[in-house]
């Protein structure tokens, strides 16, 4: 069994190739250490974006062509890695879990850890008027959300301690316990349902990005539900598509974000380039000055590109040595 985590997520996905990056990332900067993910049919570039979370152990992942199918992984998860994590949150590619005002969500639980579960509402955040899917991060590009009193805001997503967790309650948003019922952010137990009485996002929050651009409702309407085999409602888009408040809280993250992705590129051009190399041992030349070396991923490349320079040489040495061989037997 892996060491066991202070908090992890599971989710079920398909074709979220263009935010997966994004998404990993942001969590990770609020103490998010594994990612359980369920892999539903996608047919874009998730897995390559995958790959390298899951060498490093980040990311658990499964491909579950199952239809309807986030139930089930829901409950595949907490059977087979509930104990791996103290806190695994049930939450979707679309949605962004932090703390109000904390960094860190871990140090948020731990006002609830006497609980089997705690409950988080949704904000939900509109197109920004975007009907293109537009370059860049969501957390950057969609800043208007419903105003407070959204019925929808009344939505929760759990957190949930998975040794005090039987199992899914039917839906994605709610779950049965040993002993006990989940609480509010504000410590009110939550008797049934989906939904709390009053929404309440003071310590923690989850920005649902429902809708994102007109383009992108417009593909997850054709998609369907992952939890039903029924389709979408094609007006769900415009009920969503609310834009009334501005709300720049998750930007904070922004900066730390964006320096969290452009080394992860960094790196990933740089296995590629090394792969790319590898499989041409006849083209070693590139210009260092073209890309901006740092550290350790620096030395790395460096010490590779000589390695290879070194095999390079005893091949040819080898072949000289082989040919010459040849030539002997030949005269013979």
């Amino acid at each position: 069994m892996r060491d066991k985590c202070k908090l992890s997520i599971c989710a079920i996905m398909r074709d979220e190739g263009c935010y997966l990056m994004e998404w990993l990332e942001f969590h990770k900067l609020v103490g998010v250490e594994r990612f359980y993910l369920y892999n539903n049919n996608s047919v874009d570039n998730t897995t390559d974006i995958v790959i390298p979370y899951i060498q490093t152990g980040e990311v658990i992942f499964h491909d579950w062509p199952l239809h309807p199918g986030q139930i089930p992984a829901f409950e595949h998860c907490l059977k087979h890695y509930g104990r791996e994590s103290e806190w695994i949150a049930f939450i979707d590619l679309d949605e962004f879990l932090f703390a109000t005002e904390k960094n860190d969500v871990r140090e948020v639980l731990e006002e609830f850890k006497d609980y089997p579960g705690v409950v988080v509402n949704w904000l939900c955040f509109g197109s920004s008027g975007h009907i293109k899917r537009p370059k860049g991060l969501q957390i950057e590009n969609y800043t208007k959300r419903a105003p407070d009193n959204f019925q929808s805001h009344q939505v929760v997503k759990s957190i949930v301690r998975p040794e005090k967790t039987l199992g899914s309650a039917g839906t994605p948003h709610e779950f049965t316990y040993l002993d006990g019922l989940p609480v509010t952010e504000s410590k009110q137990p939550l008797l049934g349902g989906s939904r709390t009485d009053i929404s309440s996002t003071k310590k923690l929050r989850i920005n649902h990005y429902k809708t994102r651009s007109q383009e992108d409702g417009d593909y997850k309407t054709r998609r369907g539900r992952p939890t039903t085999l029924q389709p979408r409602n094609p007006q769900l888009f415009k009920a969503y598509d609310r834009n009334d408040v501005e709300d720049l809280t998750i930007q904070r993250f922004l900066p730390q974000l964006k320096n969290a992705l452009a080394e992860r590129e960094r790196v990933l051009n740089y296995e590629l380039l090394l792969n790319q190399q590898y499989k041409t041992p006849n083209q070693l030349v590139f210009d260092y000055q073209k890309y901006d070396m740092i550290d350790s991923a620096n030395n790395k490349l460096k010490r590779s590109f000589k390695q290879l320079q070194e095999i390079q040489k005893e091949l040819d040495k080898s072949k000289s040595w082989l040919d010459h061989i040849e030539d002997n037997s030949l005269m013979v």
